[in-house]
């Protein structure tokens, strides 16, 4: 499978009417994703993307993409652990917090 930068993909884009109109966290789009390492190698997990709405720092809508990622199999006693990770994107302590 080829996979496209953002700026090529078109999961990425979502029209700005579909932007404003949906609710803070609701899922614009979703699809399933096989991860693989160097693109050869695939994981043994299950993984989505999904482009929802939220709200940029000056509160306008906006549309992001956040990627789920689940073990395959049957999860241990207590269930799986739960990780999240995010990464900062346009901001510079130099700046005063935002580039």
């Amino acid at each position: 499978m080829l996979v496209l930068p953002p700026r090529l993909d078109p999961f990425y884009k979502a029209p700005a009417h579909v932007i404003a109109s949906t609710e803070p966290g609701g899922i614009i789009k979703a699809r399933q994703i096989t991860p693989a390492l160097l693109s050869v190698t695939p994981f043994n997990i299950d993984a989505w993307q999904v482009l929802f709405r939220t709200n940029d720092s000056h509160g306008n809508a906006v549309a992001t993409v956040t990627t789920l990622i689940k073990p395959r199999g049957t999860a241990p006693e207590g269930g799986f652990k739960l990780l999240s990770y995010q990464v900062v994107a346009g901001w510079s302590p130099a700046g005063g917090g935002h580039e």
